[in-house]
């Protein structure tokens, strides 16, 4: 994501969050912060809130290696 600020709160279950090459253990009433321009990857299963600024567009939607 090149565009937009991310604030993940998750609300219940597991996530293993790649952020920038750092890998985080996420669980209930964690929040974890994302900058523009920061690679990350999130695998697990549970219900999360994402807070996203400016309006996500799909455009922004692109695949990286």
């Amino acid at each position: 994501n090149k565009t937009c600020t991310e604030a993940m709160f998750i609300i219940d279950g597991e996530y293993t969050m790649d952020l920038g090459g750092e890998i985080l253990k996420l669980k209930a009433h964690d929040v974890v912060y994302v900058t523009p321009g920061t690679p990350y990857s999130m695998e697990g299963k549970g219900t999360s809130f994402v807070f996203i600024e400016p309006k996500w567009d799909s455009a922004q939607n692109v695949a990286t290696e």
